[in-house]
Protein backbone atom coordinates (compact mmCIF):
# COMPACT_ATOMS: atom_id res chain seq x y z
CA UNK A 1 0.00 0.00 0.00
CA UNK A 2 1.40 3.34 -0.78
CA UNK A 3 0.85 6.59 0.82
CA UNK A 4 1.37 9.99 -0.68
CA UNK A 5 1.34 12.99 0.95
CA UNK A 6 -0.02 16.32 -0.86
CA UNK A 7 0.87 19.56 0.44
CA UNK A 8 -1.35 21.57 -2.21
CA UNK A 9 -3.87 23.78 -0.39
CA UNK A 10 -6.46 24.10 -2.85
CA UNK A 11 -8.70 22.69 -5.75
CA UNK A 12 -6.90 24.33 -8.10
CA UNK A 13 -3.78 23.31 -7.04
CA UNK A 14 -4.51 19.60 -7.77
CA UNK A 15 -6.41 20.76 -10.97
CA UNK A 16 -3.09 21.99 -11.97
CA UNK A 17 -1.36 18.92 -11.46
CA UNK A 18 -3.76 16.24 -12.59
CA UNK A 19 -5.87 17.60 -14.61
CA UNK A 20 -8.91 15.92 -13.21
CA UNK A 21 -11.16 16.66 -10.38
CA UNK A 22 -14.61 14.87 -9.48
CA UNK A 23 -17.09 16.42 -7.14
CA UNK A 24 -16.16 20.35 -7.91
CA UNK A 25 -18.85 23.23 -7.79
CA UNK A 26 -18.13 26.32 -10.20
CA UNK A 27 -19.20 29.28 -9.47
CA UNK A 28 -22.37 30.22 -11.51
CA UNK A 29 -23.20 33.13 -13.59
CA UNK A 30 -25.41 36.71 -13.98
CA UNK A 31 -26.05 36.85 -17.64
CA UNK A 32 -27.27 40.38 -19.52
CA UNK A 33 -27.72 42.00 -22.97
CA UNK A 34 -25.41 44.13 -23.64
CA UNK A 35 -26.54 45.50 -27.21
CA UNK A 36 -28.80 44.28 -29.70
CA UNK A 37 -28.87 44.76 -33.45
CA UNK A 38 -31.67 44.15 -36.06
CA UNK A 39 -30.86 40.31 -36.04
CA UNK A 40 -27.87 39.97 -33.32
CA UNK A 41 -27.51 40.17 -30.09
CA UNK A 42 -24.37 40.79 -27.66
CA UNK A 43 -24.57 38.58 -24.19
CA UNK A 44 -22.55 39.47 -21.48
CA UNK A 45 -21.77 37.83 -17.97
CA UNK A 46 -20.51 38.41 -14.95
CA UNK A 47 -19.78 35.99 -11.81
CA UNK A 48 -22.56 35.88 -9.61
CA UNK A 49 -21.45 38.08 -6.50
CA UNK A 50 -21.91 36.28 -2.80
CA UNK A 51 -20.12 33.97 -0.51
CA UNK A 52 -18.02 30.70 -1.95
CA UNK A 53 -18.75 27.71 -0.78
CA UNK A 54 -17.49 24.00 -0.86
CA UNK A 55 -13.93 25.18 -2.64
CA UNK A 56 -15.96 26.97 -5.72
CA UNK A 57 -13.63 27.78 -8.36
CA UNK A 58 -14.47 29.86 -11.41
CA UNK A 59 -14.93 28.27 -14.72
CA UNK A 60 -12.68 29.34 -18.08
CA UNK A 61 -15.10 28.32 -20.46
CA UNK A 62 -18.99 28.66 -21.13
CA UNK A 63 -21.86 26.85 -22.70
CA UNK A 64 -24.40 29.60 -24.02
CA UNK A 65 -27.86 27.78 -25.04
CA UNK A 66 -30.93 29.72 -26.55
CA UNK A 67 -34.03 28.90 -28.07
CA UNK A 68 -37.38 30.51 -29.54
CA UNK A 69 -39.71 31.61 -26.48
CA UNK A 70 -42.66 29.61 -27.38
CA UNK A 71 -46.14 30.52 -25.65
CA UNK A 72 -46.04 26.28 -24.81
CA UNK A 73 -44.21 25.85 -22.05
CA UNK A 74 -45.69 22.15 -21.23
CA UNK A 75 -43.45 21.07 -24.41
CA UNK A 76 -39.95 20.39 -24.18
CA UNK A 77 -37.71 23.03 -26.08
CA UNK A 78 -34.76 22.26 -27.90
CA UNK A 79 -31.85 24.34 -27.16
CA UNK A 80 -28.97 25.33 -29.27
CA UNK A 81 -25.42 25.28 -27.60
CA UNK A 82 -22.43 27.59 -28.48
CA UNK A 83 -19.46 26.23 -26.64
CA UNK A 84 -16.63 28.99 -25.78
CA UNK A 85 -13.42 28.31 -24.83
CA UNK A 86 -10.07 30.55 -23.95
CA UNK A 87 -11.98 33.25 -22.58
CA UNK A 88 -9.51 34.57 -20.14
CA UNK A 89 -10.36 38.25 -21.12
CA UNK A 90 -12.82 40.25 -19.22
CA UNK A 91 -15.72 41.32 -19.58
CA UNK A 92 -17.19 38.12 -21.08
CA UNK A 93 -19.00 39.09 -24.34
CA UNK A 94 -20.38 37.52 -27.00
CA UNK A 95 -22.34 38.14 -30.31
CA UNK A 96 -25.08 35.61 -31.77
CA UNK A 97 -25.95 36.66 -34.92
CA UNK A 98 -28.16 35.90 -37.91
CA UNK A 99 -31.66 35.30 -35.52
CA UNK A 100 -34.64 35.63 -36.79
CA UNK A 101 -36.69 38.53 -37.47
CA UNK A 102 -40.11 39.13 -35.42
CA UNK A 103 -39.02 35.58 -33.02
CA UNK A 104 -38.80 36.09 -29.35
CA UNK A 105 -35.50 34.38 -27.93
CA UNK A 106 -34.49 33.10 -24.35
CA UNK A 107 -30.78 32.92 -23.50
CA UNK A 108 -28.82 31.04 -20.75
CA UNK A 109 -25.37 30.51 -19.74
CA UNK A 110 -23.34 28.57 -17.54
CA UNK A 111 -19.60 27.84 -16.86
CA UNK A 112 -17.38 25.20 -17.59
CA UNK A 113 -13.93 23.97 -16.74
CA UNK A 114 -11.17 23.12 -19.39
CA UNK A 115 -9.65 20.32 -17.00
CA UNK A 116 -12.48 19.35 -15.16
CA UNK A 117 -14.75 16.32 -16.67
CA UNK A 118 -18.59 17.22 -15.78
CA UNK A 119 -17.75 19.81 -13.89
CA UNK A 120 -20.44 22.68 -15.15
CA UNK A 121 -22.31 25.43 -12.73
CA UNK A 122 -26.04 25.57 -13.14
CA UNK A 123 -27.54 27.75 -15.53
CA UNK A 124 -27.64 31.66 -15.09
CA UNK A 125 -30.87 33.47 -15.22
CA UNK A 126 -32.21 33.45 -18.33
CA UNK A 127 -32.79 36.59 -20.55
CA UNK A 128 -35.47 37.31 -23.33
CA UNK A 129 -35.01 39.52 -26.08
CA UNK A 130 -37.57 40.25 -29.18
CA UNK A 131 -35.94 40.81 -32.54
CA UNK A 132 -38.71 43.18 -34.64
CA UNK A 133 -38.29 45.35 -37.31
CA UNK A 134 -40.60 48.55 -38.30
CA UNK A 135 -41.35 49.84 -40.98
CA UNK A 136 -40.36 53.50 -42.01
CA UNK A 137 -42.08 56.40 -41.72
CA UNK A 138 -42.46 59.12 -44.69
CA UNK A 139 -42.23 62.78 -44.04
CA UNK A 140 -44.41 65.01 -45.84
CA UNK A 141 -41.73 68.03 -46.84
CA UNK A 142 -39.53 65.69 -48.20
CA UNK A 143 -42.07 64.92 -51.09
CA UNK A 144 -41.93 67.33 -54.07
CA UNK A 145 -46.09 66.93 -54.91
CA UNK A 146 -47.70 65.99 -51.74
CA UNK A 147 -50.75 67.45 -53.20
CA UNK A 148 -50.18 64.03 -55.60
CA UNK A 149 -50.24 61.70 -52.71
CA UNK A 150 -52.11 60.43 -49.37
CA UNK A 151 -49.86 58.97 -46.66
CA UNK A 152 -51.84 56.25 -44.76
CA UNK A 153 -51.06 53.44 -41.42
CA UNK A 154 -49.42 56.48 -39.45
CA UNK A 155 -47.24 57.79 -42.50
CA UNK A 156 -45.90 54.08 -43.44
CA UNK A 157 -47.30 53.82 -46.69
CA UNK A 158 -47.67 56.01 -49.15
CA UNK A 159 -50.33 56.30 -51.88
CA UNK A 160 -50.04 57.88 -54.91
CA UNK A 161 -53.63 59.07 -56.38
CA UNK A 162 -53.51 60.41 -59.55
CA UNK A 163 -50.71 59.62 -62.47
CA UNK A 164 -47.65 61.64 -62.07
CA UNK A 165 -44.21 61.82 -61.30
CA UNK A 166 -43.88 61.95 -57.51
CA UNK A 167 -40.59 62.01 -55.70
CA UNK A 168 -39.85 61.25 -52.23
CA UNK A 169 -36.64 61.07 -49.84
CA UNK A 170 -36.68 59.05 -46.78
CA UNK A 171 -35.90 61.70 -44.19
CA UNK A 172 -32.46 62.95 -42.76
CA UNK A 173 -32.50 60.46 -39.75
CA UNK A 174 -32.17 57.43 -42.47
CA UNK A 175 -29.33 59.11 -44.10
CA UNK A 176 -26.24 56.76 -44.26
CA UNK A 177 -22.67 57.93 -44.89
CA UNK A 178 -20.32 54.41 -44.44
CA UNK A 179 -20.91 51.20 -43.46
CA UNK A 180 -23.28 48.71 -46.06
CA UNK A 181 -26.96 49.31 -45.65
CA UNK A 182 -30.12 47.25 -46.57
CA UNK A 183 -33.86 48.78 -47.35
CA UNK A 184 -36.96 46.60 -48.08
CA UNK A 185 -39.37 47.83 -50.48
CA UNK A 186 -42.98 46.70 -50.85
CA UNK A 187 -44.77 48.06 -54.19
CA UNK A 188 -48.60 47.13 -54.75
CA UNK A 189 -51.23 48.37 -56.81
CA UNK A 190 -54.98 47.29 -56.51
CA UNK A 191 -56.36 48.43 -59.67
CA UNK A 192 -53.58 47.61 -62.32
CA UNK A 193 -49.60 46.97 -62.40
CA UNK A 194 -46.63 49.09 -60.53
CA UNK A 195 -45.20 50.11 -64.16
CA UNK A 196 -42.58 53.52 -63.38
CA UNK A 197 -41.33 52.87 -59.83
CA UNK A 198 -37.21 54.10 -59.52
CA UNK A 199 -35.67 53.09 -56.11
CA UNK A 200 -32.06 55.08 -55.53
CA UNK A 201 -30.12 56.30 -53.44
CA UNK A 202 -30.21 60.19 -53.37
CA UNK A 203 -27.96 63.14 -52.19
CA UNK A 204 -29.61 63.61 -48.41
CA UNK A 205 -29.18 67.34 -48.77
CA UNK A 206 -30.63 67.98 -52.20
CA UNK A 207 -34.55 69.03 -53.04
CA UNK A 208 -35.23 67.42 -56.23
CA UNK A 209 -37.56 67.99 -59.01
CA UNK A 210 -40.74 65.95 -60.66
CA UNK A 211 -38.35 64.11 -62.75
CA UNK A 212 -35.83 63.42 -59.93
CA UNK A 213 -34.26 60.21 -61.85
CA UNK A 214 -32.68 62.46 -64.47
CA UNK A 215 -30.72 65.17 -61.93
CA UNK A 216 -27.63 65.05 -60.09
CA UNK A 217 -27.00 63.17 -57.28
CA UNK A 218 -29.04 60.39 -57.72
CA UNK A 219 -28.26 56.68 -58.23
CA UNK A 220 -31.25 54.62 -59.26
CA UNK A 221 -32.87 51.31 -61.36
CA UNK A 222 -36.46 51.04 -62.76
CA UNK A 223 -37.80 48.44 -63.31
CA UNK A 224 -40.02 48.76 -65.48
CA UNK A 225 -38.08 49.84 -68.44
CA UNK A 226 -34.81 48.74 -67.15
CA UNK A 227 -33.35 52.01 -66.67
CA UNK A 228 -30.31 52.98 -64.63
CA UNK A 229 -30.03 56.19 -63.21
CA UNK A 230 -26.39 57.76 -62.80
CA UNK A 231 -25.71 61.15 -61.85
CA UNK A 232 -28.22 62.58 -64.46
CA UNK A 233 -27.64 59.93 -67.30
CA UNK A 234 -30.87 57.60 -67.86
CA UNK A 235 -29.49 54.49 -69.39
CA UNK A 236 -30.84 51.19 -70.90
CA UNK A 237 -29.60 48.19 -69.77
CA UNK A 238 -30.19 44.74 -69.88
CA UNK A 239 -31.79 43.46 -66.62
CA UNK A 240 -34.17 40.33 -65.75
CA UNK A 241 -35.13 42.55 -62.68
CA UNK A 242 -38.51 43.21 -64.14
CA UNK A 243 -41.99 45.03 -61.99
CA UNK A 244 -44.08 46.69 -64.39
CA UNK A 245 -45.95 44.27 -65.21
CA UNK A 246 -46.43 43.09 -61.54
CA UNK A 247 -49.35 43.98 -59.27
CA UNK A 248 -47.21 43.16 -56.21
CA UNK A 249 -43.63 43.26 -55.86
CA UNK A 250 -40.89 43.31 -52.92
CA UNK A 251 -37.27 44.55 -53.60
CA UNK A 252 -34.18 45.02 -51.45
CA UNK A 253 -31.84 47.90 -52.14
CA UNK A 254 -28.36 47.13 -50.67
CA UNK A 255 -25.98 49.75 -50.71
CA UNK A 256 -22.17 49.73 -49.36
CA UNK A 257 -21.03 53.56 -48.75
CA UNK A 258 -17.57 52.14 -48.01
CA UNK A 259 -16.91 50.92 -52.03
CA UNK A 260 -20.14 52.54 -53.28
CA UNK A 261 -21.70 49.39 -54.36
CA UNK A 262 -25.11 49.52 -55.43
CA UNK A 263 -27.44 46.97 -56.24
CA UNK A 264 -30.94 45.74 -56.28
CA UNK A 265 -32.72 42.10 -55.63
CA UNK A 266 -36.37 40.60 -55.99
CA UNK A 267 -36.49 39.00 -52.39
CA UNK A 268 -37.77 35.52 -52.48
CA UNK A 269 -37.35 32.94 -49.51
CA UNK A 270 -33.93 31.42 -50.60
CA UNK A 271 -32.35 34.54 -51.82
CA UNK A 272 -32.31 33.44 -55.55
CA UNK A 273 -34.42 36.15 -57.04
CA UNK A 274 -33.19 38.29 -60.23
CA UNK A 275 -30.74 40.62 -59.30
CA UNK A 276 -29.23 44.19 -60.63
CA UNK A 277 -25.84 46.09 -59.55
CA UNK A 278 -25.09 49.67 -60.96
CA UNK A 279 -22.55 49.09 -63.34
CA UNK A 280 -20.34 51.86 -62.88
CA UNK A 281 -19.73 53.42 -59.67
CA UNK A 282 -17.81 56.23 -60.40
CA UNK A 283 -19.80 58.98 -60.63
CA UNK A 284 -21.07 57.83 -57.26
CA UNK A 285 -17.34 57.62 -55.81
CA UNK A 286 -17.43 61.08 -56.34
CA UNK A 287 -19.49 61.45 -52.97
CA UNK A 288 -17.24 60.90 -50.27
CA UNK A 289 -18.56 62.06 -46.37
CA UNK A 290 -21.31 63.16 -47.97
CA UNK A 291 -24.88 61.52 -46.47
CA UNK A 292 -27.39 59.60 -48.98
CA UNK A 293 -30.83 58.54 -48.31
CA UNK A 294 -33.31 55.92 -50.02
CA UNK A 295 -35.17 57.55 -52.89
CA UNK A 296 -38.01 56.88 -54.80
CA UNK A 297 -39.87 58.32 -57.96
CA UNK A 298 -43.23 56.88 -58.94
CA UNK A 299 -45.59 57.53 -61.36
CA UNK A 300 -48.61 54.97 -61.57
CA UNK A 301 -52.05 56.27 -60.17
CA UNK A 302 -52.84 53.79 -56.85
CA UNK A 303 -49.48 52.48 -56.86
CA UNK A 304 -48.46 52.50 -52.75
CA UNK A 305 -45.02 51.87 -51.28
CA UNK A 306 -43.76 50.58 -48.01
CA UNK A 307 -39.97 50.72 -46.76
CA UNK A 308 -38.18 48.30 -44.38
CA UNK A 309 -34.51 48.91 -42.96
CA UNK A 310 -33.24 45.22 -42.76
CA UNK A 311 -30.24 44.17 -41.75
CA UNK A 312 -27.22 43.24 -44.93
CA UNK A 313 -27.45 40.09 -44.20
CA UNK A 314 -31.22 39.33 -45.17
CA UNK A 315 -30.34 40.85 -48.35
CA UNK A 316 -32.69 39.55 -51.49
CA UNK A 317 -34.22 36.55 -48.65
CA UNK A 318 -36.01 35.32 -45.80
CA UNK A 319 -39.30 36.62 -47.42
CA UNK A 320 -41.36 35.79 -45.16
CA UNK A 321 -40.08 37.47 -41.96
CA UNK A 322 -40.85 41.12 -43.08
CA UNK A 323 -43.98 39.48 -45.43
CA UNK A 324 -46.66 40.25 -41.81
CA UNK A 325 -44.94 43.63 -41.42
CA UNK A 326 -46.74 45.28 -44.93
CA UNK A 327 -49.94 46.08 -45.44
Amino acid sequence: MFFFNFEFGSIPHLIQSFGIVSDVSLKSLDLSIEHNSLTGVTLKWFERDGPTYNEEINGNEFLIEFREDKDDEKKEHTWTSIHLTDMKKKPWEYCIDNLKVGVKYVFRIASKHSEIIHAQSTFSNPVSLAMFLSLLKFDVTRINSANDIVLKNNNTLIHLCTSAYVNVSLSKANEVIQGTHCWRFKMYNKNGNIYWVVLAMANANKIFKHCSYSEIGVFGYNGQNCYESNESQSNYVISELKWDLKKEFVVDMYVNMDTKELKWKEVTENGKGKEYKLRNSTNFNKYNHIPFVPHINFYQKDTTIQVIKIPSEMYGMRLSETQKLFS
